[in-house]
């Protein structure tokens, strides 16, 4: 890669400041049914430059948690901060990821990337630049003239990646952005995503069922119980980078798989004898 990476070079400087701080929150949601208490005083905090996942059941509120923390939902109780400013209302400056592309049928893969730059009233001239530049990144090149109905979801994914980094964010939020793609895809998107990473001085917060994915992917994994979510495991994952793919075979890599899957076990969120459950209550 050369000095002209949209990314920049990841340096090794300490962290001054925690990126994103959630202190007590809580949500709450009235039904017809009744209120439904979705997130229990959650505290936690990311520091800059870190990739952090947060892993738990369907129904825990690891999405309602991220949209609190980019301001697209408003906690019951508690604050979020991010870089030492509360977040009150929807914050622009992040990157964000969801498992939908959303990407505009009629748009190409590159005028797709460069909504963001639009939106943003971005040089046009420069906005192209850094746009090819990402797709070119994530294996795209070639590719920016294609419709999405002529792109794999995979690629798909890799444009709206693209478009959530046009604006060069220092914080990306990732909600379970590789969940509808196969395997394979996924492991893929996985490498892709690192290497951006890697390149670049960002914090990550990535919200993911899958505990393999968690662990290598992370600095720091945390676990949420079932609704209403709390954090029952902040598990740092000291696995060498750059990680390559062969890391899933290393001891240490299923001990922190182990060390996940027993925390919840514990919770009840995996039974692997729903008779010696039963037997045990």
């Amino acid at each position: 890669m050369t000095g002209d990476s949209l990314v920049g070079e990841r340096v090794g400087q300490p962290r001054s400041a925690d990126a994103i701080r959630v202190a007590g929150v809580s949500r709450t949601f009235t039904t017809k049914t009744g209120s439904v208490r979705a997130l229990d005083e959650v505290d936690f905090d990311l520091g800059e430059h870190q990739f952090v996942s947060l892993l738990g059941p369907s129904g825990c509120g690891k999405s309602t948690l991220l949209r609190i923390v980019a301001g697209l939902d408003k906690p019951s109780s508690g604050s979020v901060h991010i870089q030492d400013r509360p977040v009150s209302k929807p914050q622009t400056q992040l990157g964000v990821v969801f498992q939908n592309p959303l990407l505009l049928e009629w748009r190409t893969a590159m005028k797709n990337v460069l909504l963001q730059a639009e939106a943003r009233k971005m040089d046009r001239a420069e906005a192209e630049r850094r746009a090819m530049n990402l797709l070119s990144q994530v294996g795209l090149e070639g590719s920016e003239e294609k419709l999405p109905h002529q792109l794999s979801g995979g690629m798909q994914q890799r444009v709206a990646i693209c478009r959530a980094l046009l604006h060069d964010p220092e914080i990306i939020l990732m909600d379970e952005p590789f969940g509808a793609l196969d395997a394979l895809t996924r492991d893929q998107m996985g490498v892709d995503l690192l290497r951006l990473w890697e390149r670049g001085k960002k914090t990550v917060f990535f919200v993911t069922h899958s505990i393999a994915e968690a662990v290598f992917l992370s600095d720091r994994v945390l676990v949420m119980t079932p609704a209403p979510g709390r954090i029952s495991l902040d598990l740092s994952i000291d696995l060498p980078r750059p990680r390559r793919l062969r890391v899933r075979d290393s001891r240490e890599f299923s001990m922190y798989v182990r060390e996940i899957r027993s925390v919840l076990e514990a919770s009840g969120v995996l039974v692997e004898d729903p008779d010696d459950a039963e037997e045990e209550s």
